[in-house]
C-alpha cells in the first residue's frame, strides 16, 4: 500500500537577517532530508507521514526534528476528503483516484494548480515553498517574523528514507512573495 508522506522544513529569521549573506546562508541550508517516523493516520485511503523540522536562525542553524520544531502547522481533513496542509491542498483526481492533485491558496484566497502526482509513479515528487512574515509579541516588544516553509510530497510504495534527498522533485513550486 502507498504511503503519504509530507516532509515539513521551515526556516525562520528576523529582520535584522535579511542582507545578502544572511540570504545566502538560509539557501545553503538544506530542504530535503532523511525521513523520520512512521505513518500515524490515514488521509486519502492512505497511510500518512508527518515529518517536521525547523531552523530557528535567530537562537542558531541547529535543525530540531517533530510536530513541536517551529510554529504549528495547520492540518485539516476537509469535508470531501481531501487534506489541507497550511497553504497547500491535497485531493483525489474524481476520474482518476490514482493521481492527487496539489494547489496552494495565496493571498486574497487565490487558488494556484501546482501539478499532479501519480501515486503509481514512485519517483514523482513535489517540492512546494513560500516565504512570509508575520507579528509576533515578546515582552512588550513587536518584531517582525520571517519564515521560509517548503513541503516534500511525495507518494511512496515502498519507503526509502533517503528519497527526497537521492530524487530530483518531478513538481517543483516557488509561491510568489506575499
Amino acid at each position: 500500500m502507498n504511503t503519504l508522506i509530507f516532509q515539513i522544513t521551515l526556516k525562520q529569521w528576523d529582520k535584522s537577517q535579511r542582507s545578502d549573506q544572511h540570504i545566502a546562508d538560509r539557501q545553503a541550508l538544506a530542504t530535503e532530508h532523511s525521513i523520520l517516523g512512521k505513518a500515524e493516520f490515514i488521509v486519502l485511503g492512505m497511510p500518512c507521514i508527518m515529518d517536521q523540522r525547523a531552523i530557528h536562525l535567530i537562537e542558531s542553524d541547529t535543525v530540531i526534528t517533530g510536530n513541536a520544531a517551529g510554529r504549528k502547522i495547520d492540518k485539516f481533513l476537509l469535508t470531501d476528503g481531501s487534506i489541507k496542509i497550511d497553504r497547500f491542498t491535497l485531493f483525489k483526481d474524481e476520474d482518476n483516484p490514482q493521481t492527487l492533485h496539489i494547489q496552494y491558496t495565496g493571498e486574497n484566497n487565490q487558488i494556484r494548480s501546482i501539478g499532479s502526482l501519480d501515486t503509481l509513479q514512485s519517483d514523482s515528487w513535489c517540492k512546494a515553498s513560500y516565504q512570509w512574515r508575520y507579528r509576533l509579541e515578546s515582552n512588550s516588544h513587536i518584531f517582525w517574523q520571517y519564515e521560509q516553509l517548503t513541503i516534500n510530497m511525495a507518494c511512496l510504495d515502498t519507503i526509502d528514507p533517503e528519497h527526497f534527498i537521492n530524487h530530483s522533485p518531478s513538481i517543483l513550486f516557488v509561491a510568489p512573495e506575499d
